[in-house]
């Protein structure tokens, strides 16, 4: 990365950074797709509908049983069928109920609790449907023990499968929620630790390229500070090939060059005119300057050497 120039740095430490916000909220949006898809499939169209369906049929179930036993004390046979209809409605009611929860099962398990609840009801249907004659036909004493035996165990047994099912899902639905919270919770520490690793990056990042813009120019300002005092020892360290590394290279050039223009200075201050100036280019004002006094210089010494030879020819 040394011989990278700083735009390059710059971008691919902002790349780094959107990459991971980037992160950060494909990992939220991954997270709350889930949590909604698990809302839709399987809390609203499977477990919540099998705790309303199994619900309305345990309390239609019960609602038909006392509609019976209300049908064994009925004061008139008119009551009694009036009765009696109303708990076959309200058994019509509980095989729709059935229908609509076979038709959410989603588990093995699910329906294997349904199957046996459907076989139980079949055989309280059975049952209910013998104590049904009994009461139509007004015996009694046969009724009394025909209840014991056979209906109130069939029922019992429907009751309690019901239950099951009606626990299983209230079950599932705990758990469903834990997950949903436990997936919750996950993608809230991930993009946490996602959130704080781009800030310890970033400012990594940030110290690693502030760090090599300005230590080259800390020692290019305090090359340049020796220079304009005159001390033209000073040599910049070059380790990269960005802007602040040619910055480095031309300052190296100037002060090399600056040494050069001194040692011609000292040369002819020391009388050695035959010192051969060129100027770096057409703008070098101070090689220019240099090399027209060194000519003047030697026209001048020149000119005096001349006068002097002919004053001693004509003495």
């Amino acid at each position: 990365m040394k011989n990278w120039n700083i735009g390059k740095r710059i971008g691919l430490t902002s790349a780094i950074l959107i990459a991971l916000l980037l992160a950060v909220g494909l990992t939220a949006y991954f997270a709350l797709s889930n949590i909604r898809k698990t809302t839709e499939t399987e809390l609203r169209a499977q477990k919540v509908p099998g705790i309303i369906h199994s619900s309305e049929m345990t309390s239609l179930m019960l609602r038909g049983y006392l509609r019976i036993l209300f049908a064994v004390e009925a004061a008139t046979p008119e009551l009694r069928d009036e009765d009696l209809a109303g708990a076959e409605s309200y058994y019509d009611k509980v095989n729709t109920a059935a229908d609509n929860y076979e038709a959410a099962i989603a588990d093995k398990e699910d329906h294997n609790n349904f199957a046996k609840a459907k076989e139980l009801g079949k055989q309280y249907a059975v049952q209910r449907t013998g104590y049904v004659a009994l009461i139509k036909a007004g015996n009694k004493a046969e009724m009394a023990d025909y209840f014991a035996k056979k209906l109130e165990p069939s029922y019992e047994a429907y009751r309690d499968q019901l239950g099951v099912l009606l626990k299983w899902n209230q079950d599932a639905v705990n758990q469903l929620a834990n997950d949903m919270s436990a997936t919750a919770r996950r993608a809230v520490i991930t993009t946490l630790c996602i959130i704080i690793g781009a800030l310890g990056i970033g400012v990594v990042l940030s110290f690693l390229l502030a760090r090599s813009i300005t230590r080259p120019l800390v020692r290019a300002t305090e090359a340049v500070g020796r220079v304009a005092l005159g001390d033209l020892s000073a040599t910049l360290a070059v380790d990269s090939k960005d802007e602040v590394g040619q910055i480095s290279t031309s300052l190296n050039q100037m002060i090399e060059n600056l040494r050069n223009t001194a040692d011609v200075a000292e040369k002819v201050s020391s009388g050695d005119l035959d010192v051969e100036i060129k100027p770096l280019s057409d703008k070098d004002i101070l090689g220019h300057a240099h090399k027209k006094m060194v000519e003047n210089l030697r026209r001048i010494i020149g000119e005096v050497t001349a006068a002097a030879d002919n004053v001693a020819s004509g003495s």
